[in-house]
């Protein structure tokens, strides 16, 4: 989020440190501690854009639209300049430009003396969006008496413009000036989810103060006293809290600069003042706010569920239709918002508003997030609420709304009010240890006086005690402590390298604040997080790791993974990394019509994601068809999980590896897995099979596989299928749109290739130093027969035979028999004593052929 260094300054004044570091250095230190810096802008850093009153206009001579504009500068003097804007006429003081002065966030746009049509033009009289105080194409030159007193700016004239002061609500009674020169840190707080507080100016000025040991001042408005009561139902369990209060007969306008610019500076578009309240509190304090027309709202307001099939046009202008699982804000006709998303425009503020309901609630995090991922809804409300905001803070942010109404002038009259808050929702956590665990887990030895400072900064309430007070060994419910108290034990750390007794027995009690406990702070090391983070990682020393050490034992698991990756990736083969998650319809591409088994997710968030998935196919040949959109010859392999319903709360998961080859052969792709078994499982003999084979999971497409019948195979070993393979059946590719392509598919069995992979017995042998003879020879036998079978024969035959491959196979029921094969072996003969002859490597050449003859295995002529 964006957030102005003049907003964190009216909780924490950071104001001279700015000057005296920069903003660099100062969002490096932040970063370090807390949170990252994405970006720096600096806002109004020209000095030579200047205040001047407009002493006289007159018609352009030879123009019908422009003005020649006369301007007293003060100590600069007077100007003349050339302005086409209407309302130049009716100004009486403006922002100019002097000549050299640059503009735009770029400061690439510099302004230059020039005759414009005859008629020399200093400078240029500058509108919103030239000074860069908005972002939309404003109408005219910005009149400056409308925004501050004419005494003021008589008094400044010639002064640079962007020193001016503009002014908000004050963190107490008087109202918080600031210069319209500003710098805006950027801070990266997208993906912290355990820290709702640091989605506001407060939270982050807390953050400063505790990292640069500089004061912080809470906001701790006072509600007045209201009379009235408001019929509100709750009736949705979603609601952690809620407040609403009616406020009659004010009038909808324009807010003023201050609250404008502070809104546009941290990445909002100011609308009605009524509407920029909330969003002004919800970037201030970090709680999302909601104002609704009260004249548009039919009877008592209701809390719940949506209805299936209920249909709201919300502020967006679309239109969305809510289930059951959504919780709305409704009266006794319509849904009046989606709550904490988005409001409806039934009930919207508009120029017309005088009466309004101010709402400030907390809602169940999950139950927002799946809301809006479902609508593909994101605002900052629903970002916030996702994050688990404090339930309490609605009811501590509800005094700004008459803090501001005050500043904008709005006397209006509040009417009445309504309050709940789910007291089970609300923890109250405190959590007990001592300065031993601290330095223990640091390395680092952290004062009594140091801790107490950190997290008193951060906003948590510290008391030391002597831990000898805390008594043990007691088992009565009456000094039994909640089970959310963390408490160090009295001999915990006796035995540790302690620096002093004194300090180990200086324990200390620490209460969460409730910013923090909803998903962040709950066990001890928590609070050494927080003293680590404040203190300084750098303060950390370099200490050498010490204790027993030993080599551990190999993980074979691991080793198999780098394995795969490297032999694939060699290969040219790309790793791919798909979501765990499929839909029914998807599976019964591949033969799950029946979804008895499937591991369904309750809270699914979207369509396509409603349970986990049982094999890897579907998502891997989708992600093939979008790539085959860029590219026709690619390969892709990927490592993950399966799961399946075994019955009543039996689930199994299981690890998978499948690939893709596009644009290549069988052949190609036989290639490539047998060079994968060889390298994966050396020495281990495999066979292959062709034919109908079934995948290795269990769908089955309308009595057919997912293979093409006819060009389909599968490894075995020990009578065992280990990989099957083939190009994709007509029907799956239809399926996937990839009726086009010649896409090619394997599916291994992990488990089994695992067993083979940690189980193998590898011998080693010396390399032989005598060169050796390569020989092929191709046998015809049955199809029956395994090709490890017959290597194992072979290598039978005589100890000097080895790396055995096939080289070739093939199969025609004419040339060489109805059920046979025809495979063509390759062997080296080597001798590790002696360089082998001719003749020797001849001989047991005819021995292979004389053994296998006599088993039915014939050469083929």
């Amino acid at each position: 989020m964006k957030i102005p260094l003049s907003w964190i300054s009216q909780y924490t004044n950071i104001s001279p440190l700015l000057s005296e570091q920069g903003a660099k250095p100062l969002a490096h230190l932040y970063s370090i501690h807390t949170a990252e810096i994405d970006g720096i802008e600096k806002i109004g850093l020209e000095d030579k854009v200047v205040i001047a009153k407009v002493i006289s206009t007159r018609p352009h001579p030879d123009s019908d639209h422009l003005n020649l504009v006369e301007l007293d500068c003060g100590l600069l003097g007077a100007l003349g300049i050339v302005c086409g804007a209407e309302n130049v006429r009716t100004a009486k003081y403006v922002a100019v430009a002097l000549v050299g002065a640059k503009l735009g966030a770029e400061q690439d746009f510099e302004i230059k003396s020039s005759k414009i049509r005859g008629e020399v033009s200093e400078g240029m009289i500058c509108s919103e969006d030239e000074l860069g105080l908005q972002e939309e194409r404003a109408h005219g030159i910005m009149q400056l008496e409308r925004h501050f007193s004419e005494e003021l700016l008589e008094s400044k004239l010639g002064t640079p413009f962007y020193a001016l002061e503009v002014a908000i609500p004050g963190n107490g009674t008087a109202n918080y000036s600031f210069p319209l020169k500003d710098t805006v840190f950027e801070i990266d707080n997208k993906f912290i989810t355990n820290r709702p507080d640091l989605f506001s100016a407060e939270g982050n000025a807390r953050e400063f103060g505790a990292i640069f040991s500089l004061p912080f001042t809470p906001y701790n408005g006072k509600l007045p006293t209201i009379s009235g009561k408001l019929s509100v139902q709750i009736e949705s369990p979603n609601v952690l809290s809620y407040e609403l209060i009616s406020v009659e007969n004010i009038q909808a306008g324009i807010s003023p600069l201050g609250i404008d610019q502070m809104l546009r500076k941290s990445g909002i578009a100011p609308k009605y003042d009524l509407v920029d309240i909330t969003n002004f509190i919800m970037t201030e304090l970090g709680q999302p706010m909601h104002a609704f027309d009260a004249d548009k709202v039919v009877g008592d307001v209701t809390v719940r569920q949506a209805r299936d099939g209920e249909i709201i046009i919300a502020l967006d202008s679309k239109e969305y239709t809510l289930t059951s699982k959504d919780v709305v804000i409704a009266d006794g006709e319509k849904v009046l918002a989606i709550a904490g998303v988005i409001g409806g425009m039934s009930s919207a503020v508009s120029e017309t508003t005088k009466n309004v309901y101010f709402e400030a609630a907390c809602f169940d995090p999950v139950s927002i997030r799946l809301t809006s991922q479902r609508l593909a809804i994101r605002t900052d409300s629903s970002m916030r609420f996702e994050k688990s905001l404090d339930p309490t803070l609605a009811r501590r942010a509800l005094p700004r709304v008459f803090d501001l109404l005050k500043f904008l002038g709005k006397n209006g009259t509040c009417t009445g009010a309504f309050s709940y808050l789910d007291t089970t929702k609300v923890r109250d956590i405190s959590i007990t240890t001592d300065l031993a665990f601290v330095e223990k887990k640091l390395g680092l030895k952290i004062s009594k006086e140091r801790a107490e400072d950190i997290l008193t900064r951060l906003g948590f309430e510290v008391s030391f005690s002597n831990l000898e007070t805390v008594q043990k060994g007691s088992n009565s419910s009456a000094n039994r402590e909640p089970e959310w108290v963390v408490r160090s034990q009295y001999d915990e750390w006796g035995s540790g390298d302690l620096s002093s007794k004194d300090e180990f027995f200086q324990s200390f009690s620490v209460k969460v604040p409730s910013w923090r406990v909803t998903k962040d702070i709950s066990i001890k090391e928590d609070l050494v997080e927080e003293i680590g983070r404040i203190n300084g990682y750098e303060q950390v020393p370099n200490t050498p790791i010490t204790g027993p050490f030993s080599i551990a034992e190999k993980n074979t698991s691991i080793e198999l993974r780098n394995s795969i990756n490297a032999y694939f990736s060699a290969e040219r083969f790309f790793e791919t990394y798909n979501y765990s998650f499929s839909n029914q319809n998807k599976d019964a591409l591949v033969g799950y019509a029946d979804d008895s088994n499937a591991v369904h997710i309750q809270n699914a968030f979207n369509v396509e994601y409603t349970m986990m998935r049982r094999s890897m196919v579907p998502n891997l040949l989708e992600a093939t068809a979008e790539n085959l959109k860029q590219q026709k010859d690619f390969a892709f392999f990927e490592i993950g999980k399966i799961f399946e319903r075994l019955g009543e709360n039996k689930f199994t998961e299981k690890k998978s590896l499948t690939g893709v080859l596009v644009g290549s052969d069988i052949k190609t792709l036989r290639t490539v897995l047998d060079g994968f078994l060889r390298a994966i499982l050396p020495g281990m003999g495999f066979s292959v099979e062709q034919g109908v084979i079934a995948p290795l999971t269990k769908g089955v497409v309308a009595d057919r596989g997912i293979f093409h019948p006819n060009k389909s195979g599968r490894y075995v070993i020990e009578n065992e299928t280990i990989i099957s393979f083939g190009s994709l059946h007509p029907g799956v590719a239809e399926s996937f749109g990839l009726s086009n392509a010649n896409v090619l598919l394997f599916e291994v069995d992990y488990q089994k290739l695992s067993h083979y992979f940690a189980t193998a017995s590898h011998t080693f042998a010396e390399i032989g130093k005598f060169p050796g003879i390569t020989r092929e020879l191709n046998f015809v036998f049955s199809e029956t027969t395994p090709v490890s079978t017959v290597i194992a024969k072979i290598a039978s035959v005589s100890p000097l035979l080895s790396n055995f491959s096939v080289v070739d196979e093939f199969r025609d029921s004419v040339k060489i028999g109805e059920g046979k094969k025809s495979i063509s072996f390759s062997f080296l003969i080597q001798d590790l004593t002696k360089t082998i002859t001719d003749e020797e490597a001849l001989a047991i050449q005819e021995k292979i052929i004389k053994k296998l003859e006599g088993e039915g295995i014939e050469l083929r002529k």
